[in-house]
């Protein structure tokens, strides 16, 4: 993906230069396409590593998110190596408090707005 001097090349096609990989490969795709791959876990579930990775890198200058971030994928790796039992609960619990965070952020909006 990156040309002999470790850049990324233009796109062959209009010339268009890139500031980073995502958007590069992302101008590659048709409009109907998308690129995250995922690894699977014992269990079935999927880690979207290439959200995590894009994840990771839009908050790059955010090192104790990125810490964060990077210690919770590790654990969940080994949580699904050595405990796979517990890991459907554990992403269960993570999923509904996401949506709860961000439901009491949409409902705060929704007040100051007064909408």
């Amino acid at each position: 993906m990156f040309d002999e001097d470790g850049r990324i090349p233009v796109c062959p096609e209009c010339g268009e230069k890139f500031d980073n990989i995502f958007d590069s490969i992302d101008h590659l795709l048709e409009d109907d396409e998308t690129f995250d791959p995922v690894y699977i876990l014992p269990g079935g579930l999927k880690l979207m590593l290439g959200s995590l990775l894009r994840l990771i890198y839009e908050n790059r200058r955010r090192p104790a998110l990125v810490s964060q971030l990077v210690q919770d994928c590790y654990s969940t790796l080994a949580m699904s190596e050595f405990m796979p039992e517990h890991l459907p609960v554990v992403v269960r619990d993570i999923i509904v408090d996401d949506a709860m965070e961000n439901l009491d952020d949409e409902l705060k909006n929704l007040f100051k707005n007064g909408e």
